[in-house]
């Protein structure tokens, strides 16, 4: 099953990081990791952290993001 991430445009839109900009992202709604994969395809100089209470959620992040 594709998971369609909700917001990403948006989020993409709100994230316009100059070279002196923030290097870090923190997503504190993991699920699949949409958001998270196009901000590190994007950024891929940024240090990012994902948490989420989910396990299936955190058990796939770990296996997929390692």
């Amino acid at each position: 099953m594709q998971h369609i991430p909700v917001l990403l445009q948006p989020i993409l839109e709100m994230s316009q990081v100059s070279e002196a900009g923030p290097k870090y992202y923190l997503d504190c709604t993991f699920g699949r990791g949409g958001h998270l994969s196009e901000l590190a395809r994007k950024y891929p100089q940024m240090k990012m952290l994902a948490i989420d209470r989910d396990e299936a959620a955190i058990s796939y992040g770990k296996k997929e993001f390692s």
